[in-house]
């Protein structure tokens, strides 16, 4: 599976993933500073099966993602913060994922796939 990292998230996150996974950051397809609508067009095309990001905000400024999109809410995004949120992370990446937000992390108040 082919995972993409916000460009805000810090990109050692990518060791934390359970083998099997190709995770990139944006940083690292020189693809930082793209907006959020031509990051999701981007990913897509690029072949990412999903879209790891802090932006909480991006679901209401493109409510039709062309991919998945997991959203941490963590508390930060230090490596510290987001570390926390890779057992959640990879529950949503076991299961089938559909191209819409899912919101993940210690502060979403567990696994909440309907938000």
């Amino acid at each position: 599976m082919r995972v993409l990292l916000d460009e805000h998230l810090d990109y050692r996150l990518a060791q934390s993933f359970p083998t099997g996974f190709d995770v990139r950051s944006a940083h690292w397809m020189e693809w930082a500073g793209m907006s959020n609508g031509e990051l999701l067009r981007a990913a897509a095309a690029g072949g990412f099966d999903v879209l790891v990001t802090a932006d909480r905000s991006m679901r209401y400024q493109q409510p039709h993602p062309p991919l998945p999109v997991l959203v941490l809410e963590a508390g930060g995004t230090s490596l510290r913060h987001l570390r926390q949120c890779i057992p959640q992370i990879a529950r949503a990446l076991a299961g089938p994922l559909e191209p819409r937000y899912y919101v993940c992390g210690p502060r979403a108040r567990g696994w909440d796939p309907g938000r």
